[in-house]
Formats: structure tokens, sequence, C-alpha cells
């Protein structure tokens, strides 16, 4: 049975450090890169898993669509609030990488930081495609490995040489600096969607039959975002609830029969 466990040794295999970057992510960041550096240097700115048991997830699947009831107006709130600081936070890590990304000597800085590392950081910020959520996971895990290096280019920025100080203050800035609280969410935010990575994996594989395997992923994610633990901040909860609210709708209420029925 497929189960996400963050402490597990399976993780190994799906290790966010050496997670595949897309071909097409990979050219468009080198092609970025070089015309954004010549663009910045000249204007000196930026433009800005099979179940022990199936029957469990039919109740599943039952009861979440005879017992769900309308949600309060408290709980609309609290969803909205919860998309938007995503959606802002998510805007602001994009905003950030392609700053750094968008002037070479700062680049080349962040890069002799992250080699110099220890242990070395072998892989480099990237952008997101907006409409693949997949590269989304994969800047957003890459910034949380260059967390303390982001933090050093924000409140020192006048370190790094052969930049402008209009660069400067704009790396400095309030727009790039990121409190305890907002690294806390990125990583709650990077918790919540790593499972969907691994289940993207399984059922994307080209080795063996995926389409029952869909059944199986389903059950475990529902289980993810339906548990929590002491140590769960209360954004994080909040967070799950949202997703599985959205879960539900297209995985029990909106999913045909048909489509059911493949799955098995």
């Amino acid at each position: 049975m497929y189960q996400y466990n963050s402490e597990s040794d399976d993780d190994a295999e799906f290790d966010t450090h050496n997670i595949d970057v897309p071909e097409d992510l990979e050219e468009d960041e080198v092609s970025s890169d070089e015309e954004n550096s010549s663009e910045n240097d000249e204007e000196n700115d930026i433009a800005g898993a099979s179940t022990e048991n199936d029957s469990d997830l039919e109740n599943a699947d039952n009861n979440s669509t005879t017992d769900e009831e309308p949600l309060s107006d408290d709980d609309l709130d609290q969803s909205q609030n919860i998309q938007y600081s995503v959606h802002e936070l998510i805007q602001r890590i994009r905003a950030c990488v392609s700053n750094v990304r968008g002037i070479r000597a700062v680049n080349d800085y962040v890069i002799r930081k992250a080699r110099s590392n220890d242990p070395p950081i072998k892989s480099n910020l990237v952008t997101d495609f907006e409409i693949r959520w997949n590269t989304t996971f994969i800047m957003i895990d890459r910034f949380v490995i260059y967390r303390s290096i982001i933090d050093d280019i924000n409140s020192r920025p006048f370190k790094i040489a052969h930049i402008t100080s209009t660069q400067q203050v704009k790396l400095g800035s309030k727009e790039f600096e990121f409190n305890n609280d907002e690294w806390n969410r990125i990583n709650d935010l990077h918790t919540v969607l790593k499972p969907f990575l691994i289940a993207t994996k399984i059922i994307s594989a080209k080795n063996y039959p995926t389409l029952s395997t869909t059944y199986s992923v389903q059950y475990c994610l529902r289980h993810f975002l339906s548990e929590s633990s002491e140590n769960d901040s209360i954004w994080l909860k909040r967070f799950k609830v949202c997703l599985l609210e959205k879960f539900q709708l297209y995985f029990a209420q909106k999913i045909s029969q048909y489509q059911r029925n493949t799955c098995l």
C-alpha cells in the first residue's frame, strides 16, 4: 500500500533534492537568464499509492457525499483567507527568484554561496510555469534549500559586488524579506504539496499499469489531508482543510461512476 511518511526511508527515492526539472523549464530558465541578465545590466533593474481494504475507500467516498454539510460563512472566509495567503506567498517567492536570476552578479553570487555551502547545494533556484503545479513545487523546494542564502542577500545586499545602489535597495526591500512565520508557512506549504508530487510520480510511471493505482493514491491523499498532529501549526491544519474540501469536490462529488469504475 502506498503510504506517505515524511520520516520514511522510501522518501530517498523521491528526494526532492534530486527532482528532475522538466527540460522545457530548464531551457526556459537558461534563455531567460541570458535575456534578463543583459536587460538588467543595462537598465539597472528588473521587472519585476493498492489499499489493504478497498471497502474503507468506498465508505469514505460514500460518507463524503452523503454526510457533507454546507460550509458556514466563517468556513468560507477561512478558506478564502488561506487561498489568498498561499497565492501571495507563492507570488513573492516567484518574484524573489526572478529578481535573483535576473541580475547576473546576484545570480553568480548566489551560486558561489550555494557551492561553498556544507554540504554543497548542487541544484539551482528556478522559477515555475504557473500552469504546471509540479514546477511550482520544485521552485518552493529549491527556495527552502536556499533559505540561508536568501536571508543573507536580503539583509546584506551591499556584500554583492558589481550591482547598483538601486539593485541593492530592491534586494533588501520588504518584498523579499521573509520572517520566521513566513518561512514556517513556506515549509508547511512544502509539507502539504510533497505527497502530491509523490502521488503524481506513482500514477505517471511507464513501467507498470497505473490506472488502478489511482484508487489507492486517492485514499492515501485523503487520509493525509484528514489527519493532523499536535505539532502542526494552525495555518497548516487550515490549509489541509481547504485542500480536502477541493479534493472531495473533484474526487467524490464531481467524479462520474464511469471514472470510479475505471479505477477499480
